[in-house]
C-alpha cells in the first residue's frame, strides 16, 4: 500500500491470503484458501523463489485459522508456474489445482519483495544519511535502513503505520525513541500521535501524546516489542560506528541549555541529556 504522507511504498512483509474461489485476493468474511509466506532472505537476483504455503479458512468475518504445516513450492515470478519442493507439496498442488491462478495476479507484489530483500542485505546504506543531518531531530529508522519491513498493525478495525523516529546524535546516553501513527484507513494516511517509548530495567514506559495514542501502545508492542528494540539497537550503533569513524561531514549545533535537548525527548536539554553526558564529551561527540 501506498501513503500520500511520505509517497513510500508501505509492505510489512507478511503472509499473503489467498482465496480458492475468483476473484482470489482479497481473502473474503468466509472461506477457503491458502497462507503464503515469503522466504526471509534471498542472496542474489533470481527469476524464481521457494515459498511456503500453508492452508487456510475463515468464518463469520473471524480470524483465519492456518494449518502448521507447510509446503514448499518453488514460485515462478515470470509465470506463477508452482513446482513441489517434494511429495507433500506435489500433491498438495494436485489437490489445489487454483493456486498458480491466484498467485498471478500477485506477481509484480513478490517481484517487488525479492528487491527489497536483496535490498535488506545492505546494512551500511546509513553512511551517506548520517553525513548530513543534524543532531537536534530525531531520524526516521528508515532513513537510514529505507528497504526494512514497514510495521503495521491492526487494532479496533483500524490500520496503522507506526514510523519510528532515533536520536541521531552519537553523544546522548538516552535510551528511548519516538514513533509516530498514521492511520492507514485513508489515502492521504493522516498522523494521529506519537508515543515516545523508554527502555528501562523495569521493561517500556510510554509516554503518548493523547488519550487516544494511549490505546495504540499495548497492540504496537505487543506485535513489534523484539523488532522495535532490534532497530533502536541498530540505529544506535549505527550513529556510535559512523561517529568513530570520523567521516562526519557537518558539525551540530552545541545545544543550549534551555533549548529542547536534541534526543527528542521534549525536555530542555539542562534536564535532559546534560545531566547523562559531561559538556567535555558532548562537544567531544560534536567535533566528530
Amino acid at each position: 500500500m501506498t501513503t500520500d504522507a511520505t509517497t513510500r511504498v508501505l509492505d510489512a512483509g507478511g503472509p499473503l491470503f489467498l482465496h480458492d474461489q475468483p476473484p482470489y485476493d482479497p481473502m473474503p468474511a468466509c472461506g477457503r484458501g491458502m497462507c503464503v509466506e515469503m522466504p526471509a532472505d534471498v542472496a542474489k537476483p533470481t527469476r524464481s523463489i521457494v515459498v511456503s504455503l500453508r492452508p487456510m479458512e475463515r468464518h463469520d468475518g473471524g480470524s483465519a485459522i492456518v494449518a502448521l504445516e507447510r509446503f514448499q513450492v518453488v514460485v515462478s515470478l515470470d509465470t506463477g508456474h508452482c513446482s513441489p519442493c517434494d511429495n507433500a507439496a506435489e500433491r498438495l498442488l494436485a489437490e489445489h489445482r487454483w493456486i498458480p491462478a491466484a498467485l498471478a495476479p500477485q506477481l509484480e507484489q513478490l517481484r517487488r519483495r525479492v528487491r527489497r530483500l536483496l535490498a535488506q542485505r545492505d546494512r551500511l546504506s546509513y553512511r551517506s544519511i548520517l553525513d548530513c543531518v543534524p543532531f537536534d531531530e530525531t531520524l526516521a529508522y528508515d532513513r537510514l535502513f529505507p528497504y526494512d519491513w514497514d510495521l503495521i498493525f491492526a487494532h479496533d478495525g483500524h490500520l496503522f503505520w507506526a514510523s519510528d523516529q532515533h536520536c541521531p546524535n552519537p553523544a546522548c546516553h538516552c535510551r528511548e525513541l519516538s514513533v509516530v501513527l498514521y492511520n492507514l484507513d485513508t489515502p492521504d494516511a493522516p498522523t494521529v500521535g506519537t508515543l515516545r517509548i523508554g527502555f528501562g530495567p523495569s521493561g517500556p514506559r510510554a509516554k503518548p501524546s493523547s488519550q487516544a495514542v494511549d490505546g495504540l501502545f499495548e497492540p504496537l508492542w505487543t506485535k513489534y516489542e523484539s523488532e522495535l528494540t532490534r532497530r533502536h539497537n541498530e540505529f544506535r550503533g549505527a550513529v556510535a560506528d559512523h561517529a568513530a569513524s570520523g567521516h562526519r561531514a557537518s558539525q551540530p549545533p552545541n545545544p543550549r541549555r534551555n533549548a529542547l535537548c536534541p534526543c527528542g525527548s521534549g525536555k530542555k536539554f539542562k534536564r535532559c541529556c546534560a545531566l547523562r553526558v559531561p559538556a567535555a564529551a558532548w562537544h567531544s561527540g560534536a567535533r566528530r
